[in-house]
């Protein structure tokens, strides 16, 4: 999708945006979180949004990906990817064939941006493009950075001191925090022994919605909200319905995808069972220690996957060149037109990590103003020692 600022804008920046899930489809992004349509859940009508977003300014690339999500389809289970290193050869083959149908992106910023478990696809795609960039024959793509949303790209850090998180907020007990702070070292061990079957299992065992430990200790169906048991993170139905929608043949027809069926995800989730508890974080750290912009946003109030995860990411980040500067870093106030305080900024040399305030596992959605100022604030700042 084009920028709408101008029409015809040759500079606005390129931003390819990715859904996590795992297979969940960036149709979502468009409808519900960073694209400028939504729906009517009743009529099934397109309607323009009514809050910010990032083609205002932006040029965005949607890609349904894994293969097997949304209108991205396998003929049979052979083609679905195992890991990312398989995720990252079809998502690079389709990343190179856009730039041969539409050259003139080569002379356009380039940003990877992405949500949830796109904090994996991110920065394993943002790798392979920089080696990409190093072979002297190659045309180069003009990566400035990355951008993940509550990215769930380092799961130990993630679950780290998930147990003291939700004892601090009345959530659980002692007991309870004890039960989640076991299941929470057993992870970390399986992960340094590359035990991934109990890692996954772990992981299930604590979020699996109805029958999970989350569950049995909290009442808490989803994991999106802090402060709310049952929130899905999206309008009421958006989960729902938004597969009809786009399954309509007028909808269909504008998009071309013919009579490609649109996948639920399930059989990605199930085909990337053991990608789950992998950490992405070396290759986050390639891409910091090469001067790459990076912006790590969280939602304040994002249950599993809010700011002390990225905070726990970063301190562990043992070979980044600049954690000592980190860790003496201040954070600033962020304070929308109003001057009221919508969220917290840490900035180091390229690395900025926001905290946006009263926002859940979908910020973009549910608090758009602030994420996109943000967003743009960090596309407009200048690179260091690039």
């Amino acid at each position: 999708m084009q920028s709408q600022r101008e029409s015809g804008n040759t500079s606005a920046p390129l931003l390819l945006w990715l859904n996590g899930g795992p297979g969940t489809s960036s149709l979502l992004g468009v409808l519900a979180e960073t694209g400028p349509i939504r729906f009517d859940p009743d009529s099934l009508e397109p309607k323009l949004a009514d809050t910010p977003a990032w083609t205002d300014d932006f040029d965005v690339l949607y890609i349904d990906q894994p293969v097997g999500t949304g209108f991205s389809y396998a003929s049979n289970a052979d083609g679905f990817a195992t890991s990312q290193e398989e995720i990252v050869l079809d998502l690079f083959e389709a990343f190179q064939q856009f730039f041969q149908l539409f050259p003139e992106y080569y002379e356009k910023p380039l940003y990877l941006t992405g949500i949830s478990y796109a904090g994996k696809y991110v920065p394993w795609l943002a790798v392979r493009v920089h080696d990409e960039n190093q072979k002297p024959e190659t045309r180069q793509y003009p990566l400035e950075g990355i951008v993940t949303i509550n990215g769930f790209t380092d799961p130990t850090s993630a679950f780290s001191d998930t147990a003291q998180f939700l004892y601090q907020h009345g959530l659980v007990d002692r007991n309870g925090e004890a039960q989640i702070q076991e299941g929470a070292e057993i992870l970390a061990q399986a992960t340094e022994l590359e035990d991934w079957l109990t890692a996954v299992l772990i992981i299930a065992d604590f979020g699996n919605n109805e029958t999970g430990l989350l569950n049995n200790l909290t009442g808490y169906t989803q994991m999106y909200n802090v402060a709310d048991p049952y929130d899905q993170g999206l309008p009421p139905g958006t989960w729902e319905i938004y597969p009809e929608f786009v399954n309509q043949p007028k909808i269909r027809d504008a998009i071309h995808v013919g009579q490609t069926p649109f996948g639920g995800g399930y059989d990605v989730q199930a085909s990337l069972l053991l990608d789950f508890p992998q950490s992405a974080k070396n290759k986050l750290v390639t891409i910091l220690n090469n001067n790459y912009k990076v912006l790590l946003l969280n939602g304040a109030i994002d249950l599993v996957l809010g700011p002390r995860t990225c905070t726990s990411l970063l301190n562990s980040s043992n070979d980044w060149r600049d954690l000592d500067l980190y860790q003496q870093s201040k954070q600033e106030i962020l304070k929308d037109e109003t001057g009221s305080v919508v969220g917290y900024l840490t900035k180091v040399r390229n690395m900025w990590q926001a905290k946006v305030l009263g926002g859940t596992h979908y910020a973009p959605a549910n608090v758009p103003g602030p994420v996109y100022s943000i967003l743009k604030e960090f596309i407009a700042a200048s690179s260091i020692g690039r």
